[in-house]
């Protein structure tokens, strides 16, 4: 099953924290989105493997936009 994982923010991806392929674990933080100054992480709802990863560091994402896919 995929899991399509959005950015709750607009702002730019600070650090991501897993490369494709890894497994992460339910709870795990993924990426880092810095906005408003603050850094907001994005935390995988479940357990996976990281199948696509939509972003870089440093670069900008809008509210809602996909940017990795979860497969478990």
């Amino acid at each position: 099953k995929k899991t399509l994982i959005k950015s709750d923010v607009a702002g730019i991806v600070a650090e991501i924290c897993f490369n494709k392929g890894d497994f992460v674990k339910e709870g795990e933080n993924l990426i880092f989105i810095e906005s408003m100054k603050m850094e907001i992480p994005v935390e995988a709802p479940q357990a996976g493997t990281v199948k696509t990863l939509n972003v870089s560091e440093g670069a900008a994402v809008d509210e809602g936009q996909i940017i990795l896919v979860l497969e478990d």
